[in-house]
């Protein structure tokens, strides 16, 4: 059931997909628009704090870790009143994890009544319904070739995700499962959903075409289309992109489409094929190793997957 502050506010926008799918790119292009709010870093909410709720003893202990999660990666450039933040707080108990939804609902109340509040979270398409009946926002779920997705996280396993202790394949087996359920779940939230609230974006379409994809999102929340929309910037701040290769952008650029052959193993490419093929097929992006070879490589990637994630051996004596 919807809340009964809904019409007190501007439409949000809600952005998700999985991660190096352009969630961030697309955030910061709507960030220069006058009608718009963008709430900052992503939301973190979700799973630090929502997921892990009853982790907490105490409302003050929730509160303390929601300013944490707040505050993290926060800058004086981000939008988002401090005060505004705490008000709101003050306003709840915290005896409930659905007052995270309370929040976000209180705070477009607050700073939504003439602009529209952006907000991300990374893979939160699981929790559509949640959102949807609290927010009643415009869904947008960012899809992205998984293996450019592969692409751009493996770039980044030496300097960035090796920090959380994952190998390259339990890196790989993170992807492919995430975008797997991410896939399944926005099947089924387009299957109960108006078509006009959920917008599927493709990665390679917000690159190329970006004037189209941001007139597109323009039309469904009623807002007159900007070239400033074509500029990305992080509070004010001129966006040059957040690529583990270390890469400066200066704009939207289509430098990394369809180069997963440069940048990846043939066999990883393989595997990828071989386990996200619904998807691709789905989306139209095209195979580029055999049947063959794909199964070659994915009897030996699922050997490792089952073995470090779920083969018991009860014969082992060891």
């Amino acid at each position: 059931m919807q809340t009964e502050y809904q019409q007190t506010f501007k439409r949000p926008i809600w952005i998700c997909g999985h991660r190096k799918c352009g969630t961030t790119l697309l955030t910061n292009l709507l960030d220069g628009h006058k009608s718009i709010l963008n709430y900052g870093p992503d939301l973190r909410m979700i799973y630090a704090l929502y997921d892990v709720f009853e982790r907490f003893s105490s409302p003050a202990e929730r509160k303390d870790r929601f300013y944490e999660l707040f505050f993290d990666d926060r800058t004086e450039s981000h939008k988002i009143p401090k005060e505004t933040v705490s008000s709101i707080l003050d306003q709840l108990s915290f005896a409930e994890k659905e007052d995270i939804w309370l929040y976000l609902n209180f705070l477009c109340t607050e700073l939504g009544r003439d602009r529209h509040l952006v907000i991300k979270e990374t893979s939160s398409e699981h929790y559509f319904i949640n959102i949807r009946d609290n927010l009643d926002p415009l869904f947008i779920h960012t899809v992205r070739d998984p293996r450019d997705n592969w692409a751009a996280i493996a770039a980044g396993l030496d300097t960035y995700y090796s920090k959380f202790g994952e190998t390259r394949y339990e890196a790989l087996s993170s992807m492919i499962s995430r975008v797997n359920l991410g896939f399944s779940s926005l099947l089924l939230n387009l299957e109960i959903s108006d078509p006009n609230n959920y917008l599927v974006v493709k990665f390679e379409d917000l690159v190329s075409e970006p004037s189209s994809i941001l007139t597109k999102i323009c039309d469904r929340v009623s807002l007159s289309f900007s070239k400033v929309l074509l500029e990305p910037t992080s509070g004010d701040k001129k966006y040059s992109g957040n690529s583990h290769d270390g890469e400066v952008f200066t704009g939207v650029s289509p430098k990394n489409v369809s180069r997963f052959n440069e940048r990846l193993p043939s066999e990883e490419v393989a595997i990828i094929e071989a386990f996200c093929g619904p998807i691709m097929e789905y989306f139209g992006y095209k195979y580029s190793t055999n049947a063959h070879y794909r199964m070659l490589h994915a009897e030996k990637f699922y050997s490792f997957f089952n073995q470090r994630y779920f083969y018991y051996d009860k014969f082992n004596r060891i």
